[in-house]
């Protein structure tokens, strides 16, 4: 099921390379729920922030978001 995210519609050269370095640095299944959890529950990156932004492909894929996502810094409901 969905949470109302944009869905990537392009695997770019750039999207390609930044996922490999990803799963090289966050290499085990672990980390990677982990992430998809924290945006699941968090309000901000769902787009319920004073811009309507929402978290997409290119926000996960980047090395210090990654991070954030994987170490629950944004906040979850």
């Amino acid at each position: 099921a969905g949470c109302g995210l944009p869905i990537a519609e392009k695997l770019t050269a750039a999207r390609t390379r930044q996922a490999r370095a990803r799963l090289r640095e966050w290499p085990d299944l672990k980390s990677w729920q982990a992430a998809f959890t924290t945006i699941r529950g968090s309000p901000f990156l769902l787009g319920k922030n004073d811009r309507g932004w929402r978290a997409d492909i290119d926000f996960l894929l980047q090395a210090k978001s990654f991070a954030k996502l994987v170490e629950g810094s944004y906040g979850t409901d």
